[in-house]
């Protein structure tokens, strides 16, 4: 089950609305998950506004709203201070344990807010 909660706030002098999302009865603990979670969610508020497939057959992913990501991650750690650059540093660690991988720069995708589910993330395929 998803609930979606929404508020409305300023970031850079530009009014934006957030949706902070809870997932209730997911494992969502870790950051890939909570992203996985926001791909599949049937939810329109979310997916393709603020995350959406570029290729969902091989995982790839992009960040439409990034920082409305990072402030959603960061409300459900209780960390307010969360920033996507402190989002994306910590997705980059999961390069290493193969959860996300490089997405290839063969020019289909965008260069920026770009990201793949690897071989050991589950539960993102169609």
């Amino acid at each position: 089950m998803v609930r979606v909660f929404v508020r409305e706030e300023f970031l850079d002098s530009e009014k934006i609305r957030l949706y902070f999302v809870w997932f209730v009865g997911t494992r969502g603990n870790h950051l890939w998950e909570f992203i996985r979670d926001l791909l599949v969610s049937k939810d329109t508020k979310l997916n393709p506004k603020i995350v959406k497939w570029e290729n969902q057959e091989q995982g790839v992913f992009r960040f439409v709203e990034s920082e409305a990501v990072a402030k959603m991650w960061g409300e459900k750690k209780c960390n307010p201070r969360m920033t996507y650059e402190k989002l994306s540093r910590a997705m980059r660690t999961y390069y290493g344990t193969e959860i996300l991988r490089q997405v290839p720069k063969t020019g289909h995708y965008p260069k920026k807010l770009v990201y793949m589910f690897g071989p050991k993330a589950t539960g993102w395929q169609a």
